[in-house]
């Protein structure tokens, strides 16, 4: 419907491939993530470990396993996945990339805001991205996930604009 929509007003969609390596992406993000987290928080968390909950903790003690090496070579693939991206997008002349927001509706509740699975190859490449509510399933809502270039912020916050009028 969505798609529907924007065609409609005029906007052309393209079809395109991204993510072909999306399971090591994932996996490379988690490690990148973790690494980072506990490098922040080594010093308090030596200092303060009662002020961290159980997944704080978690976390790091999960990047605190993840060598310098490992985390080396995610930053490479991050630069790498960020060019990737950008070449699709001038080779296509998109303007945006579109994707679902989650695999799944919001869940109930206020504990979490869904699986996250669908933003992670995005934030992995330092894209900036907007979420859409695009409707809704059993009284739930699901959205479309804008992702625009590097560094390219306001540029998407003045697209999704634009987008939200036509949805």
């Amino acid at each position: 419907k969505v798609i529907e929509k924007l065609s409609l007003a005029g906007h052309e969609i393209i079809e395109t491939s991204a993510f072909d390596n999306v399971e090591e992406i994932n996996k490379l993000h988690r490690k990148m993530i973790a690494f980072e987290f506990a490098e922040v928080h080594r010093k308090w968390f030596s200092e303060y470990p009662s002020g961290y909950s159980k997944t704080a903790s978690q976390l790091i003690q999960s990047g605190e396993a993840v060598s310098k090496t490992d985390h080396q070579s995610a930053k490479k693939m991050q630069t790498e996945v960020r060019n990737q991206l950008h070449k699709i997008k001038e080779e296509n002349q998109i303007d945006l990339f579109l994707s679902p927001s989650s695999v799944t509706t919001a869940p109930k509740g206020l504990d979490s805001t869904g699986d996250p699975i669908m933003n992670l190859p995005w934030t992995f490449a330092g894209l900036p991205t907007f979420s859409i509510p695009s409707g809704e399933i059993e009284g739930l809502p699901f959205g479309i996930q804008l992702a625009e270039d590097y560094n390219q912020d306001e540029n998407l916050f003045e697209l999704a604009k634009q987008l939200i009028r036509i949805l």
